[in-house]
Parts: C-alpha cells; sequence; structure tokens
C-alpha cells in the first residue's frame, strides 16, 4: 500500500476534501516545526514526528509546505504519488484540526 493509496482512503472513507487536506498539511508543519523548536526536557513530552531524526522531520515540513491545491490535483490526476513523510504530516495536521 502506498501514501497515495491511503490519501484515496481518507477521501472516500472519512471525506476529507481538498481544503481539508491542505489546512492539515500546513497544521501539522506547524505542528512539528513548534516541536522541534521546543525544549524537550518535560517528562513525558513526545515531539510529532519523534520516530524520525530531526533532518528527516525538517524534511517532512519542507515538503508538506509545498502541497497545494494544484498539487493535490497532481497526486489526482497525473497519477503522482504523495510521499510517506507528506503522509506523516497529513496524520498530524489532521489530529491538530478535531
Amino acid at each position: 500500500m502506498l501514501p497515495q493509496d491511503i490519501l484515496l482512503w481518507l477521501r472516500v472513507a472519512c471525506g476529507v476534501n481538498d481544503d481539508e487536506i491542505v489546512a492539515a498539511m500546513a497544521g501539522g508543519a506547524d505542528r512539528v516545526e513548534r516541536d522541534l523548536d521546543s525544549p524537550q526536557d518535560d517528562v513525558g513530552f513526545r515531539p510529532a514526528l519523534a520516530e524520525l531524526p530531526p533532518d528527516e522531520r525538517r524534511a517532512a515540513v519542507r515538503a508538506a509546505r509545498d502541497v497545494t491545491a494544484s498539487r493535490l490535483a497532481a497526486w489526482r490526476r497525473r497519477h503522482r504519488h504523495m510521499t510517506w513523510p507528506e503522509l506523516r504530516i497529513l496524520f498530524v495536521g489532521l489530529r491538530e484540526l478535531r
């Protein structure tokens, strides 16, 4: 299963639309950046995407910032694929929006 398959499932099963996806990508990128900039000396603090090293989290943020409605259309119409880092940021952002 590819990230694009999961995105399609989110669209169909959960009714997530393009505006929500773009907003979630921005929100997810904001959250990951905040966590990267926060002191992590709080007991129990777990930053978003903690399983990734900081460099990979920064790269995921950059990729998420590039997602626009036209990029979503390209993923859908031209069979371009979402990347795993973009999907991770999307999930962080969807959680932030709820």
